[in-house]
């Protein structure tokens, strides 16, 4: 889910999509990568 949420933040800034709710996300994204990563351990 960071993945796809990641990807779609790049469209957005790159101004392939333009969906200003996108640079609400990277706590989260980097939230999700964190837990995977502790998960994983």
């Amino acid at each position: 889910m960071a993945a796809i949420m990641g990807h779609n933040l790049r469209r957005h800034r790159e101004g392939k999509h333009h969906d200003p709710d996108q640079e609400r996300l990277p706590p989260t994204i980097a939230a999700m990568i964190r837990t995977a990563r502790d998960i994983l351990g």
